[in-house]
């Protein structure tokens, strides 16, 4: 009991052995025992804890999940923020929207598509492979406009295939879709959708081929021009004849001239304003005059 005693006043005094290691806060006091030595926590200041490991971040699956409420919200800003959330680890996030998107309603699917566009993830296009063919799905329009935002040029075939198959919807959906591909390898679908027996695909596929400059393109619109059965067709064949400012496109709007229908007649003539960068009127007289005049001369 003694010694013990003694030991502890021994302790308040003794610095310890010349090779204990040394405190970051000053002198280290050691309590001597028979068989050991043990620290005894200083006393001008506290003792540092365990370095504090960083938070753990939330799996990417949580922002996908709210991505999706946020849609099904219409909340534009939680939309922004769940991507930039994405964004940071893009490469998870691709993969689990590849997973996820198959299994999620209809409603959902587009807005994924469109979060996987945003991303540029490389499953595009085999996930669009995957849904474009399920005939079943009321969304394949929509989920086709999604994924042409990459420019991917193996979606070309994909969605030519909804054009020329698929429901009135999906073909308008899948004209714009090539449209915004903008490959000429869509020319030959979209000239072919121009004889759709549906009015709404013609008109898409019109509105399309405007985006297109080719004589396979100007020759369909001129058909649409003067033959098409419903004036608003005329009018977007017009439309994208002008776009296209292809001067052989004269002949085929001036016989568009001729047309009864007010809105067809003013599309008409801006057109050709548009094609010659002069304006002779409304008369397709005067027209006619002007290109007989002005047409390129055949190479002989």
């Amino acid at each position: 009991m003694i010694r013990f005693l003694l030991s502890l006043v021994f302790m308040s005094t003794y610095s310890g052995p010349q090779n204990a290691p040394d405190s970051r806060h000053g002198p280290t006091a050691y309590c001597l025992l028979p068989t050991a030595y043990w620290t005894v926590p200083p006393r001008n200041g506290p003792l540092e804890g365990p370095p504090k490991k960083p938070p753990k971040k939330p799996p990417v699956d949580q922002f996908v999940q709210k991505y999706i409420e946020c849609a099904g919200a219409n909340d534009s800003s939680c939309l922004r923020d769940m991507m930039e959330q994405m964004s940071a680890d893009s490469q998870a996030a691709c993969t689990t929207l590849a997973s996820r998107i198959e299994g999620e309603t209809e409603e959902a699917q587009p807005n994924l598509a469109a979060a996987m566009a945003d991303l540029k993830c490389p499953q595009i296009v085999a996930t669009a492979s995957k849904l474009l063919a399920n005939v079943e799905s009321d969304v394949r329009g929509p989920l086709c406009v999604q994924f042409a935002r990459t420019k991917d040029k193996a979606l070309v075939e994909l969605v030519s295939q909804l054009v020329k198959a698929g429901r009135p919807f999906d073909k308008e959906k899948g004209c714009e879709a090539l449209a915004i591909l903008g490959y000429k390898e869509a020319i030959p679908t979209l000239v072919e959708a121009t004889s759709d027996s549906f009015f709404s695909v013609r008109l898409q596929a019109a509105a399309a081929l405007g985006d297109f400059k080719s004589d396979e393109a100007r020759e369909a619109l001129c058909r649409l021009v003067t033959e098409d059965q419903n004036s608003g067709v005329r009018v977007k064949a017009a439309e994208s004849l002008g776009k296209l400012k292809d001067l052989a496109s004269v002949p085929c709007l001036t016989k568009a001239l001729e047309s009864k229908t007010g809105l067809v007649l003013t599309a008409v003539h801006v057109a050709l304003i548009a094609v010659t960068g002069l304006d002779v009127g409304m008369d397709p007289v005067a027209w006619q005059q002007w290109w007989e005049k002005n047409k390129p001369q055949k190479r002989r």
